[in-house]
């Protein structure tokens, strides 16, 4: 009898560890499943940073591109506004070279030439890369502001020769304009 009370103890015994051993495989088995879970969504997570951080890198590159784009058209603005200030230059020498009022003294002389070499070179600069962003300051307010000086200067020159009792036509002419 006691070998049947301890065959029955013994059974009942791997009974409980039997359903002790299902229980804890459950939690395991449920435990697993979370973290598979979790895993799936860190997962999916790293893979959306992994193409937002790709974006970005491609955002990233356009700009550089970008930015190298603007360099090259200043650089070139640049060599163009050094041709072009040197074209104006002699444009406006050879035209008023041939004028019947050139004098290289003359007020008129150096306020046109200043005028038409800024304006030219600037506004064709400024017109040929829009992107590139210019001072306000323009070289005809730099020219306007060269012939107030020179108008100053030839007043000055005038009334030191009608001080002295001397009067031209030619500078009179020259204040007007």
């Amino acid at each position: 009898m006691f070998a049947g009370i301890a065959l029955a103890e013994a059974v009942d015994k791997v009974h409980n560890e039997h359903s002790n051993l299902d229980l804890k495989n459950g939690e395991l088995s449920r435990n697993l499943k979370e973290s598979q879970e979790q895993l799936g969504k860190a997962l999916a997570s790293c893979t959306s940073l992994q193409k937002e951080n790709n974006g970005l890198k491609l955002e990233m590159e356009k700009m550089n591109e970008e930015l190298k784009s603007v360099i090259r058209e200043k650089d070139e603005a640049v060599t163009c506004n050094k041709q072009e200030v040197e074209e104006a230059k002699k444009q406006a020498m050879t035209e008023y070279k041939s004028s019947p009022n050139f004098s290289a003294d003359s007020t008129r002389f150096h306020t046109e030439a200043l005028k038409i070499g800024f304006s030219l070179c600037l506004e064709k600069v400024r017109l040929d890369f829009p992107k590139i962003k210019f001072p306000d300051y323009s070289c005809l307010e730099v020219a306007k502001e060269a012939h107030s000086k020179c108008l100053e200067v030839a007043k000055e020159a005038h009334n030191k020769s009608s001080d002295s009792g001397e009067s031209s036509g030619g500078e009179e002419e020259e204040e007007k304009n």
